[in-house]
């Protein structure tokens, strides 16, 4: 995870759900059992990087909390949505019309598995990148290719393997 890419940060989850945030501790992660969108970081810190998987009918809200009480000035927020989240007349008034802090969009062109039996979920999903800077910059358009990460369950856990596509260079 991001200990791998960043060893020297200090990585730390939030959850309402106890169960998740004990299997976490057990594990030795910093996990800490609170509401993520009534908190604030202790003494008014920000941190530079956020990735959270909101519910979907809180994801405006989630991205509006990162970007308002979360993110230090030049922080980025990555967030796990479904891709349907573009649709709506009234989130594109709200939200999206004068956004500027969109940069990047990967789509997931596989269905994504959430579950330990593997079975996947009914919708296609994207990994958003929102910039704490607001600004016209160009957003980006990608596809992430995830056709070849896979759930299984071992035990007690879910493990995610990734299997190297052998055409890819």
């Amino acid at each position: 995870g991001a200990k791998l890419a960043w060893p020297d940060a200090m990585t730390f989850g939030l959850d309402l759900n106890e169960t998740l945030v004990l299997e976490a501790v057990r594990r030795g992660h910093l996990a800490i059992l609170a509401d993520y969108l009534n908190t604030n970081l202790v003494g008014g810190e920000r941190v530079d990087l956020a990735v959270t998987n909101p519910p979907f009918m809180l994801a405006q809200t989630f991205i509006q909390h990162t970007l308002r009480n979360i993110l230090c000035d030049e922080g980025h927020g990555v967030f796990l949505l479904r891709l349907n989240f573009f649709g709506s007349v009234k989130r594109f008034l709200e939200f999206w019309k004068d956004n500027k802090h969109l940069r990047h969009i990967y789509v997931l062109p596989a269905r994504a598995s959430f579950t330990p039996d593997g079975k996947k979920d009914s919708v296609e999903y994207m990994v958003t990148v929102f910039s704490a800077l607001a600004n016209a910059a160009p957003i980006t358009l990608s596809f992430l290719d995830n056709t070849h990460i896979t759930n299984k369950l071992r035990g007690d856990e879910v493990k995610t393997s990734y299997v190297p596509n052998p055409e890819r260079k």
